[in-house]
């Protein structure tokens, strides 16, 4: 009985390791989707920015509208800059309290910033 516990002991955290490594891999996938999303959006406006002809800003439903994909317990949100030359996506998995992770570029040099510059 001891030994099967002390085996118990050591299999359990190893699996929640893998399995928040799983739930990282969902979130990096999203937010590089969202990445290439964001950019499809941005060309297809012709004006080189990140707003409608109209001046609305882009918004979680034009990046679906131009094929995002994300697993349905990975929650996603985008923000765009005042200037609209700039956005930030954030996503969130319910499985990971406590982590954020977030994606932003800066379109003035055509480099992605790190997200320490997210405007969220």
């Amino acid at each position: 009985m001891i030994i099967i516990a002390i085996l118990a002991a050591i299999a359990i955290p190893v699996f929640f390791q893998q399995r928040d490594k799983g739930l990282v891999a969902q979130i990096q996938s999203a937010l590089a989707n969202g990445r290439i999303a964001a950019e499809s959006f941005r060309t297809d406006a012709g004006d080189g920015d990140f707003a409608h002809s109209g001046g609305a800003d882009m918004d979680m439903s034009d990046l679906f509208d131009e094929g995002l994909r994300a697993a349905d317990v990975v929650v996603l949100d985008v923000v765009v800059s005042g200037d609209n030359q700039d956005y930030c996506i954030q996503s969130i998995h319910p499985g990971l309290v406590g982590h954020e992770w977030h994606v932003a570029t800066q379109e003035t040099d055509g480099e992605p910033s790190p997200a320490d510059d997210c405007f969220l």
